[in-house]
């Protein structure tokens, strides 16, 4: 009889053994599953603040490219105004030159 309780204590003991380890390997896959999760997530958050950014980039371009366009625009209309007024003028110029030179 005292074999047969030392023998259920042995088996407790292997049953108890092995519902550890299986629990540390449970334990250790959860761990293994998790730290892939988080490394997903992180690659996915990099690759969305990524594309967010470069959206940002191409607003700003067009933004900037938009008010290049403007400013030169500006600009030509400021030059012709200037070489009208400069051919208005030319008649008068060219008549205080010849008193001038007379």
């Amino acid at each position: 009889m005292a074999e047969n309780v030392i023998d259920r204590i042995r088996k407790a003991e292997q049953e108890a053994d092995e519902t550890i380890r299986a629990a540390l390997e449970k334990a250790g896959s959860i761990v293994e599953q998790a730290k892939k999760d988080a490394q997903t997530s992180v690659r996915d958050h990099e690759a969305a603040a990524q594309a967010a950014a470069a959206e940002k980039v191409m607003a700003a371009q067009e933004k900037s490219k938009a008010a290049l366009e403007e400013a030169s625009r500006d600009l030509d209309a400021q030059m012709q105004e200037l070489l009208q007024t400069a051919r208005a003028r030319q008649p008068e110029a060219v008549q205080k030159i010849i008193k001038a030179l007379v």
